[in-house]
């Protein structure tokens, strides 16, 4: 028995079992790798327009970046859903940054109930992606 969990860890890319799923952590990596695609947004917008050239190069290359880490973890991206993945992914991180926001100014049943929309919005992707694994078989 011991045996067959320590398989279906190393298959999920657990080394140990604090480990979260390797998908899990791709998750993570392809949020934060949109919220840097978020900022240099932001910064464009704000920045001098002779010094955007360089950072219009540097926001294409993290998209390009983003989409291969992207098309490891999405399985569902049929009639067009490509997108709806990574606005998951980053609507995720964006709630839990207003929820951080809230609990820090003394707000705490809002950052409770922002945290629990996170939550919805992940669990959300998963059964995305599951819907996506139906479509497979």
């Amino acid at each position: 028995m011991k045996k067959k969990s320590q398989e279906e860890s190393l298959a999920n890319g657990k080394i140990d079992k604090a480990d979260l799923a390797k998908q899990v952590d791709l998750f993570w990596a392809v949020a934060d790798v949109y919220c840097i695609e978020k900022h240099l947004c932001h910064s464009l917008m704000i920045m001098p327009k002779e010094e955007r050239k360089k950072y219009f190069e540097l926001y294409n290359e993290v998209r390009k970046i983003r989409a291969k880490l992207l098309k490891r973890l999405a399985r569902n991206t049929k009639w067009d859903l490509w997108c709806p993945n990574k606005h998951f992914v980053g609507a995720v991180m964006q709630v839990m940054e207003v929820a951080i926001k809230e609990k820090y100014m003394g707000n705490d049943q809002e950052a409770i109930e922002l945290t629990k929309l996170a939550e919805d919005l992940f669990n959300l992707f998963w059964i995305l992606q599951e819907m996506g694994d139906k479509k497979k078989g």
